[in-house]
């Protein structure tokens, strides 16, 4: 997979027992269960081949710019409701 990117992003609650902060703490934990999850499922790709990776919670995009309201990089919660 030479010159290739994997990106794995997934949908999480923002509030944690113990407070939104948790999150930092956690996301190292929270990426390693998600490529345990996908590795399974290609045949052409393992931890080796990875030459770094970029780890981001949803605190992220909150701490760049106060309109991505709770972490949501589209300012609004994934809720189907919230949908237009």
């Amino acid at each position: 997979m030479a010159g290739e990117l994997l990106n794995l992003i997934r949908i999480q609650r923002y509030g944690l027992v113990g407070g939104p902060a948790r999150r930092d703490q956690e996301k190292e934990g929270v990426a390693r269960a998600m490529l345990d999850a996908y590795l399974p499922l290609t045949n052409n790709f393992s931890r080796g081949d990875m030459l770094a990776q970029a780890l981001e919670s949803p605190l992220g995009p909150e701490r760049r710019s106060g309109n991505n309201l709770r972490g949501s990089v589209h300012g609004r919660s994934s809720q189907f409701g919230q949908h237009g």
